[in-house]
């Protein structure tokens, strides 16, 4: 799924199927790059959860720094499945 981005900003999709269960661990790194940060800036991933038709149902823009770890309760979706 294409979706539209600034110019000369970095895009990249990633898609993972999910069990019935609703239960994943992504391992990524962090959302924001090194340079970014010293600016003093952050930058974050957007995680959706969307039917296989392409419907989307929840959508959360999530941020992850270098060694932490994040939970994204895509509760909307889960209760849609």
């Amino acid at each position: 799924m294409t979706r539209p981005h600034p110019p000369n900003r970095y895009h990249r999709v990633t898609t993972m199927v999910v069990a019935a269960g609703g239960g994943y661990i992504w391992h990524t790194k962090p959302s924001t790059r090194p340079i970014v940060v010293q600016q003093g800036g952050t930058e974050s991933w957007t995680m959706t959860c969307d039917r296989p038709t392409g419907q989307v149902l929840e959508t959360r823009q999530v941020t992850v720094a270098r060694g932490a770890s994040v939970t994204a309760n895509f509760t909307t979706c889960a209760a849609a499945f």
